[in-house]
């Protein structure tokens, strides 16, 4: 082996064993033994980096003094429907949910559907989350004009995706003509009337 390769294989083990960070874990050497990974933080202490994430912030408030946002405990996927076990409330310095545009309560966060990727123990921003969608471009759905007791029900494409209070358009199958409703939690679209 020479010199270069040895002392960069030294390096990468102590970068390995100061990086990892769960406690107990085991390391496989070069040698094939395995080596109990040594905690680099006092028990119970985060580890650098997670919590004081915010703090770098100018101007935050400190550690004492914060606010509670509803986070996410496993990682989600887009389309993925949030339930109760997978959020947990984490402390954080006071104004987080306004200088990071995060939903600051659990109301907002149980119950939609992710629109993109969101990783576990962050805030979760405005616009990361969207009520589940109910009506699916092309795919055919029943629009109904109800008004003093006269009911009419058509066929229609939607010519958009949309959930429960979307306004969106359809095309009438029959006739071809476009018309906005708005989707109701049936998966129906209400057009006119009342």
């Amino acid at each position: 082996m020479s010199f270069l390769y040895r002392s960069f294989a030294a390096a990468f083990a102590v970068f390995v064993a100061a990086a990892a960070p769960a406690l107990g874990q085991e390391i496989a050497s070069s040698n094939g033994t395995a080596a109990a990974v040594q905690p680099i933080f006092p028990q119970g202490a985060p580890p650098q980096g997670m919590v004081q994430r915010y703090d770098a912030v100018p101007g935050a408030a400190t550690q004492t003094d914060g606010e509670t946002l509803p986070v996410l405990a496993v990682t989600v996927y887009p389309g993925d429907t949030i339930t109760e076990a997978m959020v947990i409330d984490r402390q954080f310095p006071a104004g987080v949910s306004q200088r990071y545009a995060a939903l600051s309560g659990r109301d907002q966060v149980i119950g939609k559907v992710a629109r993109r990727t969101l990783a576990a123990g962050q805030p979760i921003p405005l616009n990361a989350l969207g009520m589940a969608t109910l009506v699916n471009r092309g795919v055919p759905t029943e629009a109904s004009y109800v008004e003093d007791g006269l009911s009419i029900t058509a066929q229609v494409m939607p010519m958009q995706s949309g959930g429960v209070g979307d306004v969106i358009q359809v095309r009438n199958v029959d006739s071809g003509r476009m018309i906005s409703g708005v989707v109701q939690a049936d998966g129906t679209v209400r057009v006119g009337g009342r």
